[in-house]
């Protein structure tokens, strides 16, 4: 575990190089929102709500005579908000809270995107490389924080368990690495409905094909 850090950090310097150099971020006042129009207004509502209310499914401040039940509101989302909350330990300002989550979440998408392709024996170079080519996928900067609800950190541990279980070849995985595959998947069913909805089309797909390949009710 502890020898694969130097590897996952260098990756997570490069990714902040570019990210610091494309974005101009030293030139830009972090705590003013990337999107602060449209549906980014309401991430930064729940950053707000984060801070001040202790969580988001109950904002104090907007609905007026009452509170807003933002909890009637089903998408999901809690991992993220979860990560949300933590960074507003440290700052109360929701711009920089969304700023830096979804910055964050660029970096952890190409460490989860590296270790998810390690696990499907592709090469130690090559999983490095294309760790960093999934967290720059267009997409990512398409949406930006305006569709926060759509950052893509903890899909790859669930698309290679799909894989797996599509191609039995690659079973079975140490106990930890299973650990780590389901859990990706317990977290991914927490988060927002889009992306636990895909999940889950991937990894039924995924028993499918490989019954289809090896008629083992297993899968």
């Amino acid at each position: 575990m502890w020898r694969a850090l130097p590897y996952y950090g260098a990756q997570a310097v490069i990714v902040l190089v570019i990210l610091f150099v494309s974005l101009h971020l030293l030139q830009k006042d972090l705590t003013i929102p990337f999107t602060p129009q449209g549906d980014g207004l309401h991430f930064i509502a729940i950053a707000k709500a984060l801070a001040e209310d202790g969580w988001w499914w109950h904002i104090s401040r907007l609905s007026a005579p009452f509170t807003l039940p933002m909890v009637a509101f089903p998408v999901g989302g809690n991992v993220d908000f979860a990560a949300m909350k933590f960074l507003t330990l440290f700052t109360s300002s929701p711009g920089l809270v969304v700023n830096l989550f979804w910055l964050g979440s660029i970096v952890v998408g190409a460490m989860t995107a590296a270790w998810s392709l390690n696990r499907l024996s592709v090469a130690t170079p090559v999983s490095f490389v294309a760790g960093i080519l999934y967290a720059f996928l267009p997409h990512t900067f398409l949406r930006s924080t305006a569709h926060l609800m759509l950052v893509t950190y903890l899909l790859p541990p669930v698309l290679a368990l799909g894989i797996m279980l599509a191609v039995p070849r690659l079973l079975p995985v140490s106990r930890r690495t299973q650990t780590l595959l389901l859990c990706g998947t317990f977290l991914l069913g927490l988060n927002y409905i889009y992306s636990a909805c895909f999940g889950g089309f991937c990894l039924l797909a995924g028993c499918l094909l490989g019954f289809l390949r090896t008629r083992d009710r297993r899968s």
